[in-house]
């Protein structure tokens, strides 16, 4: 007879199945209880969108394959001497048990992958384990917060895996966006909860990790382990992978690694180092990026040629709702989050004094934004109008943006009709009024539409949010235009103009989402244009910065049309590497000069 290795969830497969066909009945009571107490269990947990198994694939390698494989997948000094470690004549060739467990931080988690399969390989030759089953888990699909029969279920994979490894996967993003959006409004309350889920987690692992081989995928922003080794004292001991950056002498070996395992070898041009993005440090991700960009256009430009220029359209990727995530990751504006942070509270204990049947307070809820342009006003508006919908607090998260043209009438009494008609768009959201100022004017459908918005903002104080938005001067004359005005306000938020850091930290962040790269001096050159360009008054803040960016572009775009028609080839297609690529020579320096007021310096003389 001959043994083959298969899953759990395969035994769990014909266990069942033998269960309809009533072929258990004559088992006898050890092997009925090993059938029904170790593999009863929700097996969706593994092979659903909770997890998966899979089976090692049998191989010899060696410790030289081991070694040369991991360095062609930009594996860091620590896993190559983990490999070391495991082939070392010093250990015996049999299982004992786990003598350390393993935590790979990878933003590629393909590349994290394939390093776990080396990593697995080596430890079976080794008779390091004694399966070549591998269970991977999504820890935060599990919802163990929620549900504790998860709990049961996943103790009965550790104690299943005994012998093989046990790979625990927080990389999950969708999951990680379920997480953040839990019905419990304060962060450190979430926090906190998922502290004490993770607290009970790694106490599991302390259970089985003598038999057990534990491996941690993360990102290496979560840093998961960290921040639980620092806060606990843990009795398991782990090896740590970090995804390696390098030098561009080491991602063009990795590229050239790629294109010679590639089937379309024989069609790599000459100048194959420009298919690399110029850019300062590399990741394995970032490499294969570029490689499959070149793969994909030479299938069709190359090699069927019949297809070229056929090009499908890429799918747009799905936005994120996390609208809180949105905020923070913003540049800049420590202090205008952290006092959001402060009303989002007030909201939320106000919201739960009411549902508790207790006193309640009625107060405004209504704001004034005030800053010059492209500080980041309408954005925070427009993201705190999500934030109150995500957690509950507004009922439609509604945003309903307007200015005085869209507030006023032709004639007498039309506008007050107008302004109702506003209100009653924004029911469950926010009505946002931007440079509100103009309303103060000498005519009488300013002053009538102001009257009216202030008796709507009292009769919707519990249904919509208004958010009056401007410069700071003329917003201060708007408030004193009507008595009732400045009282109904509850919060006023000054959105302070970006420093030279932040500027060119936005600049970076919007090039980067449009999907382009720059040249070293672009970026230095961009930073002495922001470093001139907020010496000047009202420079336009993040508006500059989107102004500057596309202008840029479009020379870019000026210049790679002139070199294709200059070149010797013109129907060769430009690369990736010259498509997303900014050169210092884009930058459009002549937009400075939009922005000649001086701001007043501060000072005697």
């Amino acid at each position: 007879m001959q043994w083959e290795e298969t899953t759990i969830f395969e035994i769990v497969k014909q266990h069942k199945a033998a269960e309809r066909k009533r072929c258990l009945a004559d088992v006898n009571a050890p092997t009925w209880n090993l059938l029904d107490n170790h593999f009863r269990y929700d097996r969706n947990i593994i092979a659903g969108t909770e997890g998966r198994e899979s089976i090692q694939k049998q191989s010899v390698y060696g410790c030289s394959e081991v070694l040369h494989q991991a360095r062609n997948s930009f594996a860091d000094d620590s896993f190559r001497e983990e490999i070391e470690r495991i082939y070392s004549d010093k250990n015996p060739k049999k299982f004992y048990g786990i003598p350390v467990h393993y935590n790979f931080c990878f933003t590629d988690s393909n590349a994290a992958r394939k390093l776990l399969g080396l990593l697995s390989q080596a430890l079976l030759e080794n008779g390091r384990l004694l399966g070549r089953r591998i269970t991977t888990v999504s820890f935060y699909k599990l919802d163990l917060q929620h549900d504790e029969d998860k709990w049961d279920e996943l103790e009965t994979i550790c104690r299943l895996a005994n012998g093989t490894m046990l790979v625990i996967d927080f990389t999950d993003n969708d999951s990680n966006a379920k997480i953040r959006r839990r019905p419990a409004f304060l962060n450190t309350s979430s926090e906190k909860t998922d502290e004490e889920v993770l607290k009970r987690f790694f106490r599991l692992m302390e259970k089985y990790h003598q038999k057990t081989l534990f491996v941690l995928l993360e990102n290496p922003q979560q840093r998961i382990l960290q921040k639980y080794s620092a806060s606990e004292s843990m009795g398991l001991s782990f090896v740590r992978f970090i995804e390696q950056i390098k030098d561009r002498a080491t991602a063009l070996k990795f590229l050239a690694h790629l294109l010679e395992e590639s089937n379309v070898k024989d069609f790599v041009p000459k100048d194959w180092e420009n298919i690399l993005t110029e850019q300062q440090q590399y990741t394995a991700e970032s490499v294969t990026n570029d490689f499959n960009y070149w793969y994909s256009h030479a299938m069709q430009d190359l090699v069927y040629t019949a297809y070229r220029g056929c090009l499908q359209e890429k799918a747009k990727p799905k936005e994120s709702s996390d609208n809180y995530a949105k905020l923070q990751n913003m540049v800049g504006l420590k202090e205008i989050k952290q006092i959001i942070d402060t009303i989002l509270a007030d909201f939320q204990i106000k919201k739960m004094r009411q549902e508790a049947g207790l006193l309640s307070q009625k107060k405004s809820l209504h704001m004034l934004f005030t800053g010059n342009p492209g500080s980041a006003k309408t954005t925070c508006a427009r993201l705190l109008a999500g934030i109150l919908k995500d957690r509950g607090l507004l009922a439609t998260g509604e945003f309903i943006e307007c200015s005085r043209s869209d507030l006023v009438g032709k004639y007498v009494g039309w506008t007050a009709i107008i302004v109702k008609e506003k209100f009653k768009q924004a029911r469950g959201g926010v009505l946002f009024i931007d440079e509100a100022y103009p309303l103060n004017s000498d005519d009488k459908f300013g002053p009538e539409a102001i009257n009216t918005i202030v008796q709507e903002m009292e009769n919707h104080r519990d249904d919509v949010i208004v958010i009056f938005a401007g410069y700071p001067e003329p917003m201060e004359d708007f408030l004193k235009s009507n008595e009732g005005l400045r009282s109904r306000i509850a919060f006023h938020l000054v959105f302070p103009d970006y420093n030279v850091e932040e500027m060119t930290e936005i600049f970076a962040l919007m090039m980067k989402e449009q999907g382009y790269t720059c040249s070293k001096r672009f970026l230095e050159k961009s930073n002495d244009l922001f470093a001139e360009a907020v010496t000047h008054a009202d420079f336009g803040n993040g508006r500059f910065a989107r102004n500057l960016l596309e202008q840029s572009i479009m020379k870019q775009s000026a210049r790679l049309i002139r070199m294709n028609a200059e070149t010797s080839a013109p129907s060769r297609p430009l690369s990736r590497k010259d498509l997303i690529t900014l050169l210092a020579d884009d930058l459009s320096v002549e937009s400075v000069t939009n922005y000649r007021v001086e701001k007043p310096s501060i000072g005697f003389t």
